[in-house]
């Protein structure tokens, strides 16, 4: 199973004082460089996320051009 390590992300901005969420990377956010469980995984669950992420993507692009 994934083990996280407590790393706050989310911050103030000094600038604006509305909220923001700082980078990070993998190895300060994951012990063995899983986020949950990972025995939970499986190709139906992995196609979906990625089909949402391209169709996001893509709905994005299709905005900024057209912008």
């Amino acid at each position: 199973k994934g083990k996280t390590k407590n790393f706050p992300i989310d911050k103030v901005s000094p600038v604006s004082g509305g909220p923001f969420t700082m980078g990070y990377s993998w190895d300060q956010k994951s012990i063995n460089g899983a986020l949950g469980d990972a025995t939970l995984a499986s190709k139906k669950i992995g196609k979906a996320i990625c089909d949402e992420a391209l169709d996001n993507l893509e709905q994005f692009i299709n905005e900024y051009i057209t912008y």
